[in-house]
């Protein structure tokens, strides 16, 4: 059936309907097209910011992005409580991904673009970096494992607690801090579990005006508080490992 053969109504609906085209030359920055494809969004299903990037960025990038969250590693570490709908799992890795490959020192809110620049950066990526990546992910997810166990990424519970749900800021942290360690540095942290479960537990509850709880806790992407979760982390680790 071609538009001749439809009924003459439906003819003249489709030929008066405006049609809204937007044109993105090549060489338009990541985040312009992420923003822009942020500002349409809003018809039918609204997509979840990962599922933008992954509609962005097509090839290399959604690849990477995909294997990073296969890890089984990652899975076991999270007691697979990420899931896969709506690319949650995505999300993780590409966190991962953004603060990993830029560092918080140069984190500029907001998250959304800082992680976008982080999926078009993998089109550069060599060979090598990638597997690098993803083995020091993987060492990362493991060392979570031994260190925090079913706790991994989470709150540590107080007395009589239930086991808190998993933090995407603390993922962030611990994610990347660990995943920049080298072999012996993990071998010491390894043998200093119990004073480094100590240095956090007063973090989270006792540090100065409970700044690092806050960290954690709301505002997440500010960029503050971001320099500050990761800051106190990388003292922490400094002196347990230095010592």
């Amino acid at each position: 059936m071609g538009f001749d053969d439809i009924d003459r109504d439906l003819q003249r609906i489709i030929e008066e309907t405006q049609v809204v085209i937007y044109i993105i030359n090549p060489g338009t920055p990541a985040d312009v097209k992420f923003n822009i494809f942020k500002r349409i969004n809003t018809g039918g299903l609204v997509l979840e910011p990962q599922e933008i990037r992954h509609a962005l960025f097509q090839g290399e990038p959604s690849h990477f992005i995909a294997e990073l969250a296969s890890v089984e590693a990652f899975k076991a570490t999270t007691t697979d409580s990420v899931k896969t709908h709506r690319m949650l799992d995505r999300d993780f890795a590409n966190r991962f991904l953004a603060f990993y490959a830029f560092g918080y020192q140069n984190y500029t809110p907001d998250l959304d673009t800082f992680m976008s620049k982080a999926m078009a950066q993998i089109s550069q990526y060599s060979e090598e970096q990638k597997a690098k990546t993803k083995l020091d992910y993987e060492r990362s997810m493991r060392l979570n494992q031994d260190i925090f166990g079913l706790n991994a990424f989470r709150k540590l519970p107080q007395e009589n607690e239930k086991r808190k749900p998993l933090n995407k800021a603390l993922f962030d942290v611990f994610s990347v801090t660990f995943a920049k360690l080298n072999n012996s540095e993990q071998s010491v942290l390894l043998e200093n579990k119990e004073q480094f479960l100590e240095g956090f537990r007063h973090l989270l509850y006792n540090d100065n005006n409970n700044q690092f709880f806050w960290a954690v806790s709301s505002a997440t992407g500010d960029r503050n508080r971001v320099n500050y979760r990761f800051s106190k982390v990388a003292e922490l680790l400094k002196t347990i490992i230095k010592a």
